[in-house]
C-alpha cells in the first residue's frame, strides 16, 4: 500500500488540502514516481475548465532529478460529448509545487491547460469525459460524465464545539460548521463543498499622534481600525444522499472555527460553492478523504487503491491518480455574528507601554509609531497591530456583498 500513501501525501500537498488537521511530515518514506491529473468543467464562470497534470514530486528533497512518466507538455487535451463534439484546451502555465515558475533542471514541475473555446457551455443531461494524449504516446482517459445542475444549498449552520489540537493536545473551542442540501430531480446527490471566508474585525487603541522622530504630530487611526480579512478553507468536504430514504443531505460537517483570534471577533462571513459532481469522482474524494484523515495518517495500512475516475488506456500498471469532474455548481453566503453568551474570544493581546519612562524613552521609540494620549501628557504606545488592523492582513473597504 506504499503507493496509495505516496499519491495520498502528494495529492495533499499538490491540491493544498491542510483543511483543519497539520500536513504529514514525509520522514523517511521511500517515494515512488506518480503522476496527478485534476481536472474539471462546471456551470461556473467564476470556476473555469481547467486541466492540471504533474509528476509526483518528493518533499524531502528540493532539487529532485527522477525521469518523468510521461511528457506532460504540449499534450493534446481535450472534453468530448457523448454526441461526439470535442472541445480543445491550450497549454497555460507551467507550475511548482511551491511557485508559479518555468521549467528548470531539478524539478518536477506541472502544467495547466485551459479551454481554448470560451463560448463552451455544459448542456443538462449531456455527459463528457476528458482525453489527454502526450507527444511520447501515453493516453489518458476519464469515465463519461453526466451533468446535472446543482440544486439550491438549503442551509448552512453553525454550533458550539471543542476539538483537540494536534500541536499541543490541549482542547480547543469555537464554532463548527454544517450544510444541508435536496435534490431537486430523482437522481441521487454527490457533492463537494468548496468554502472561503471573510471576517471583520479591529483593533483596540485609538491614537491622536505619530511619533515623527523628533516631535509629535497630529494623526488619526481611526479610518483604519476596522478591517476585513479574506480566508482560504482548505480541506475536502463532501456529502452524498445515495442509499438515504430521502434524497438530501443534511447537517454534513464543514470546517471548525475555533475562538482564539480575530475571525470571530465582530463578524464572520461562510461563503459556499456547492459542486454536483458523478459518484466516480465523489468516489476519489472519499477515498482521500479516508486516507488522509480517518486512516492514522499515512503510516497505516489502507484497504484500497486511490485511483480515480481517469485511467492510462495505453500504457498498463501506470501509476497515476486523477479525478475529472463535470459540476453544477450553486452557492450560498451566511453571517455569524458575535454572540458573547456562546464563549469569550480571545483576540490578539494589546498591551501599551507608557512612553517618557526609564524604560522607554522618547529617543527609543521608534519612528512612525502611532501614539495614543491615555491622560494629559501621559503618552503610550503599542504595536502596529494594535492600531492599524491592516497590519495584520486586512483590507478596510467593505466588501460589496458585506451585510451590515
Amino acid at each position: 500500500m506504499l503507493l496509495n500513501k505516496n499519491i495520498a501525501l502528494s495529492l495533499f500537498i499538490l491540491l493544498l488540502l491542510q483543511g483543519c488537521i497539520d500536513p504529514f511530515t514525509p520522514g523517511d518514506l521511500k517515494f515512488e514516481n506518480m503522476l496527478f491529473i485534476e481536472a474539471h468543467v462546471t456551470d461556473d464562470p467564476e470556476l473555469p475548465p481547467i486541466v492540471r497534470i504533474s509528476h509526483a514530486y518528493p518533499l524531502e528533497y528540493d532539487n529532485y532529478e527522477g525521469e518523468p512518466m510521461a511528457n506532460i507538455y504540449g499534450a493534446n487535451v481535450y472534453i468530448e460529448d457523448d454526441n461526439g463534439a470535442r472541445y480543445y484546451f491550450s497549454q497555460e502555465v507551467i507550475f511548482h509545487y511551491k511557485s508559479l515558475i518555468g521549467p528548470q533542471p531539478g524539478y518536477n514541475p506541472g502544467v495547466t491547460y485551459t479551454l481554448s473555446e470560451p463560448g463552451f457551455e455544459l448542456t443538462e443531461g449531456r455527459s463528457y469525459r476528458l482525453q489527454i494524449e502526450t507527444d511520447d504516446g501515453y493516453i489518458f482517459e476519464s469515465e463519461y460524465e453526466k451533468y446535472l445542475p446543482s440544486p439550491p444549498i438549503q442551509d448552512i449552520t453553525w454550533g458550539v464545539d471543542r476539538w483537540e489540537t494536534k500541536e499541543s493536545g490541549d482542547q480547543d473551542e469555537g464554532y463548527r460548521f454544517y450544510i444541508s442540501s435536496a435534490s431537486v430531480d430523482n437522481e441521487p446527490l454527490f457533492l463537494r463543498w468548496k468554502p472561503d471566508a471573510t471576517y471583520k474585525y479591529s483593533v483596540p487603541f485609538l491614537a491622536s499622534y505619530r511619533w515623527n522622530g523628533i516631535s509629535l504630530d497630529q494623526a488619526s487611526n481611526t479610518d483604519i481600525m476596522v478591517c476585513y480579512k479574506d480566508e482560504r478553507i482548505n480541506g475536502i468536504f463532501t456529502g452524498t444522499s445515495e442509499g438515504l430514504e430521502e434524497n438530501r443531505v443534511v447537517d454534513a460537517p464543514l470546517h471548525t472555527v475555533s475562538r482564539v483570534g480575530d475571525r470571530l471577533q465582530i463578524t464572520y462571513s461562510l461563503h459556499v460553492k456547492q459542486m454536483r459532481i458523478s459518484q466516480g469522482a465523489y468516489q476519489f474524494w472519499k477515498d482521500l478523504q479516508t486516507l488522509l484523515y480517518e486512516t492514522g495518517g499515512l503510516y497505516e495500512s489502507v484497504p484500497f487503491r486511490l485511483s480515480g475516475n481517469i485511467q492510462c488506456t495505453s500504457h498498463d500498471d501506470f501509476n497515476l491518480a486523477g479525478v475529472f469532474e463535470v459540476a453544477g455548481v450553486s452557492e450560498t453566503r451566511a453571517f455569524v455574528p458575535r454572540n458573547y453568551d456562546d464563549f469569550t474570544v480571545d483576540t490578539y493581546r494589546c498591551v501599551a507601554d507608557t512612553i517618557g519612562t526609564a524604560d522607554l524613552p522618547w529617543d527609543k521609540v521608534p519612528s512612525g509609531s502611532w501614539i495614543r494620549e491615555d491622560e494629559p501628557e501621559v503618552y503610550l504606545t503599542a504595536p502596529a497591530t494594535c492600531f492599524d488592523c491592516r497590519v495584520r492582513g486586512g483590507y478596510t473597504q467593505q466588501p460589496a456583498f458585506w451585510e451590515n
